[in-house]
């Protein structure tokens, strides 16, 4: 069976371009149910089913005389209609009933959360703001309250109240770095000493998949400090360590400059395009050098650098599917910074993985064109059109891009949108461009051409030019010999054509070995030994396969063919009729199995 490649390419865009750019400063963590308390729990990204309503029990506080009673009936249809529009999937409408419910019960602890929780995420911040003063004066309140008033009182120079609300926040979550270095950033600029604030970085415990970041910060506290040669120390450890971090080589380019090495600048940028040849967050920079154009960049603030912590935060949140607490937190750090382009793409990516592809593609055009991630932002609004089916309106996106930027990626993400609309002979026609300047020794090539050769192949296949198509399939292997996609690929396909049995099934079942529930590649296998005449054996492949893959009409045909095979009549028409159902992928395949269906019929009924 073949790999659905035309889904399985698109996929590829979004690998390397939504998941991929949580990496941006190294900070996504391999830490299993992280979160800001101790009592939060991950949930799941976006569901297409509206979550069912839950039960809130609404409380009240034992009326005092100076206390203003509860106005039931606006408590009671506002909360209903939040409620309502909450599982309506309509947060900027719950977010608004909730906070007229909470008005018309100030003392409801419950009813200020949600309306605060819902506020922040939607970066209503003077509301929010509003909200967190009232609801640390209450037992238990939200973390995310204190920082967002640490923020708060950060933008207001009132460094005292900053540090006292990232100190209730750190007593929360102890263990989170990002608290820790707040901390120490607000010393510093207290005027405390270096040697004493670094002390109390360096005896905290070791954070899994936060080494780069410890690093990057350390180097900037050493650069605040004046102390240029042990923060580039630091910094250059940070990059060695998480090489795909734009911040890390953002700051090493600001060193060199000021410690006039700028011989040094290309090397860190030549480290972080090995390490994501596809990213294109610093396409600007990379220009501004290869231009040899003026550097002109300001040392960042006390606020431009906790805005960093909190912006780590949110990835973390994603990271763990906190997508609520992501949101919050990415408003909160562009409180403190509003004009990083930085902070604006990731906040279009949360809107992007919530569903919100309208509010996504407004914050990705609000990013300005002579800012590094204007042209990341560019192609996630293309891969939103191209998910709306708005294909036409996708690829024009992605031409008009190729005419004033020359990044190789567009080329790819051009050929596997015509590849999706299954304009196999354009896609090849780009492939064709992009290999063309790649070694002709396919062994000297780079591990990305592999995916060049494999979709050149499965686009030859897909227009019945065999050769072309296992010639290619052959040099994706040369690349990747054990990637099971293309050995199953390939084996499948000389199956189709009855030819190379041996081979194929040595493919197939290479293949079969890394991947052992892989349903297309246990269909392959069932499919090598029906050819082989191993009827019994096959069965057994091919009902995995089926139990795996239940609604797939390829499967179902396969294994019709070997219950006739193994006079299992009723159950060759019943997979028969099942295969039909589901709308095989080609018309032979229809008319083979109409084919089968009338003769067995007529064997049943006698």
């Amino acid at each position: 069976m073949k790999i659905q490649t035309n889904v399985m390419m698109i996929k590829m865009t979004k690998i390397s371009y939504l998941m991929g750019t949580l990496l941006l400063v190294g900070c996504v963590s391999s830490i299993q149910n992280l979160a800001l308390n101790k009592e939060q729990k991950p949930e799941s990204t976006v569901s297409t089913t509206p979550e069912k309503p839950k039960t809130v029990k609404i409380t009240h506080a034992p009326q005092k005389a100076a206390e203003r009673p509860v106005d039931v009936a606006p408590l009671v249809s506002n909360y209903l209609a939040a409620k309502f529009s909450e599982h309506e999937g309509r947060v900027a409408d719950a977010a608004f009933f909730y906070d007229r419910a909470e008005v018309a019960d100030p003392e409801n602890k419950n009813l200020k959360e949600k309306a605060f929780s819902l506020q922040l995420a939607l970066g209503n911040m003077e509301e929010a703001i509003r909200l967190s003063k009232e609801m640390i004066t209450k037992k238990d309140p939200a973390p995310i309250s204190y920082i967002l008033l640490g923020a708060d009182a950060l933008n207001h120079n009132q460094l005292d109240d900053a540090k006292r609300y990232f100190e209730q926040a750190k007593s929360i979550s102890p263990m989170l770095l990002q608290f820790h270095v707040v901390q120490a950033y607000i010393d510093l600029e207290e005027g405390k000493n270096i040697d004493e604030v670094m002390a109390k970085i360096k005896k905290l415990p070791p954070m899994e998949g936060l080494t780069a970041v410890r690093h990057y910060h350390m180097g900037r506290l050493y650069e605040k400090a004046g102390k240029l040669d042990m923060a580039q120390r630091e910094y250059e450890f940070s990059l060695e360590t998480d090489a795909g971090s734009s911040f890390t080589v953002m700051a090493l380019e600001r060193l060199y400059h000021k410690t006039n090495q700028p011989e040094k600048i290309q090397h860190a940028y030549d480290m972080f395009l090995k390490s994501s040849p596809d990213n294109v967050m610093l396409n600007l920079s990379e220009k501004r050098l290869k231009e040899n154009a003026p550097y002109e960049k300001a040392e960042p603030t006390l606020q431009q650098d906790v805005s960093g912590l909190v912006f780590e935060l949110s990835t973390l949140m994603s990271a763990q599917k906190l997508n609520l607490a992501a949101a919050q937190l990415i408003h909160t750090s562009l409180l403190l910074d509003e004009n990083n382009d930085f902070y604006i793409f990731y906040k279009g990516m949360l809107e992007e993985q919530n569903g919100a592809y309208e509010t996504a593609i407004q914050t990705y055009n609000s990013i300005s064109k002579d800012q590094n991630t204007w042209l990341g932002g560019q192609i996630r609004i293309s891969d939103i059109y191209n998910n709306q089916g708005k294909k036409e309106k996708a690829i024009q996106l992605i031409e008009s891009l190729q005419k004033e930027n020359k990044q190789p990626i567009l080329n790819r993400i051009l050929a596997e949108m015509y590849y999706a609309d299954e304009n196999y002979a354009k896609a090849i026609e780009i492939y064709d461009s992009i290999l063309s300047q790649e070694p002709e020794d396919v062994s000297k090539a780079g591990t990305s051409d592999f995916w060049m050769y494999f979709a050149r192949g499965t686009a030859y296949e897909r227009l019945k030019q065999y050769d072309k198509a296992e010639e290619d399939l052959m040099k994706s292997l040369t690349l990747q010999p054990n990637n099971p996609t293309a050995l199953n690929y390939l084996g499948y396909m000389w199956l189709e054509r009855d030819q190379h049995l041996d081979e194929a099934f040595s493919l197939i079942g290479k293949a079969l070995v890394m991947r052992p529930n892989d349903a297309a590649i246990l269909d392959s296998m069932g499919w090598v030994l029906y050819k082989k005449g191993e009827y019994s054996k096959a069965a057994i492949y091919l009902e995995r396969a089926a139990e795996k893959l239940p609604d797939d009409a390829t499967i179902s045909m396969h294994l019709g063919d070997v219950y006739e095979k193994l006079n299992r009549l009723e159950e060759a028409y019943l997979n028969w009729q099942r295969a039909l159902k589901l709308e095989p992928e080609t018309q032979e395949d229809v008319k083979h199995i109409q084919e089968k269906l009338n003769k067995v019929s007529a064997k049943l009924k006698k």
